[in-house]
């Protein structure tokens, strides 16, 4: 089922709305939510709302939570997050680090007693969009385990890096630390497939292709030993150094025993401040034309930047609209239901 990426905006927003949040954070949530499945990441899209909504309901993310700035020396700023959602948070921290960085050429914001904050390229693209440079981590629930070791340790602490172009698309790289986002394993669990067993370890340390079992057990990190040292380096950065929760400490958001206490970094580089942002971001499109143009390899047609694809496939579903499983379709219609009183959106 096929459905526009502004009816699904709307019904997000809606459904927030009636748990209490206002408009305006509202809309930044959907915003991010609808975004993720627009540019083709799905484990992080609409599919995310139902447990948003239980967490709602049982405290554990505050709809109106007060963010407030605990230190604000020169470029660096910390929030206290007052348990919003992560994206609203999320959003502030880059705001105040633009202002910033207009000011002293860099800007850096940890934020701490935040929440899941959705896809990360939605803070590097807003970045951008403002002609920053602009580096966005976070860490979250173990589920990565050391080199060597078969017990999570590490989230899959997503890092984000972001860099204006001037007429072609941004390179937005946003990649997590696991050889795969754990949404994407949930999301084989919920329509009971197989995943490939290059993805995870199950509890035993051992491959694994049942979902289930790799839930249970540890995800693999990109690139070996390197992978592992990256999630590392993000989670004492974006948790122990915003005095937010770390390895072990953090809750998934699925485990609805507790606050999640995860920690997120942002930073923008104020272009101008080193150069002339238009001439930096004129280079930038002949960078990627020398890319796009250089010899390709048999049976490749097209050279793609990062965040390209995400991109073009953005441009697509906002034409075609938003295919949605059955089993989120399910879910959203019993939301829609619940909190709207309708039942017309997800019919068939």
């Amino acid at each position: 089922m096929k459905i526009k990426a502004e009816v699904l905006e709307d019904f997000c927003k809606n459904i927030l709305i009636k748990l209490g949040a206002s408009e305006e954070r509202a809309e930044i949530v959907s915003e991010c939510m609808i975004l993720a499945n627009l540019r083709d990441v799905d484990s992080h899209g609409i599919r995310r709302l139902p447990v948003y909504v239980q967490r709602i309901e049982k405290g554990l993310v505050n709809p109106k939570g007060k963010i407030t700035i605990s230190l604000d020396k020169k470029a660096a700023v910390v929030l206290d997050g007052g348990l919003s959602f992560g994206e609203v948070v999320g959003k502030c921290a880059c705001d105040i680090a633009i202002e910033k960085a207009k000011k002293y050429g860099t800007g850096i914001v940890t934020c701490r007693n935040t929440n899941h904050f959705g896809m990360a390229a939605y803070y590097g693209s807003y970045l951008a969009e403002n002609n920053m440079i602009g580096i966005v981590i976070s860490n979250a629930n173990a589920s990565i385990a050391p080199w060597g070791g078969k017990v999570s340790m590490f989230g899959t602490n997503p890092l984000c890096i972001a860099i204006p172009a001037k007429d072609r698309p941004h390179i937005i790289l946003d990649m997590a630390m696991s050889i795969v986002a754990r949404g994407k394993i949930r999301a084989a669990e919920e329509k009971g497939e197989k995943i490939p067993d290059n993805w995870a370890i199950g509890s035993n340390g051992k491959p694994t292709d049942d979902p289930s079992e790799a839930i249970k057990g540890s995800l693999l990190p990109i690139g070996g030993p390197k992978g592992y040292g990256m999630a590392l380096i993000i989670d004492v950065l974006s948790g122990m150094f915003s005095n937010a929760r770390y390895s072990t400490e953090i809750k998934s958001m699925f485990d609805l025993s507790g606050t999640s206490g995860m920690g997120h970094f942002f930073q923008a580089i104020d272009i101008e401040t080193f150069t002339s942002a238009d001439k930096f971001k004129e280079k930038i499109d002949d960078y990627i034309k020398d890319i796009k143009d250089s010899p390709k390899k048999e049976g490749v047609t097209e050279i793609y930047l990062p965040g390209e694809l995400e991109y073009l496939s953005m441009i697509k579903k906002r034409k075609e609209g938003i295919t949605l499983p059955e089993e989120v379709l399910k879910k959203l219609q019993r939301l829609e239901k619940t909190y709207l009183n309708t039942q017309v959106i997800f019919k068939d």
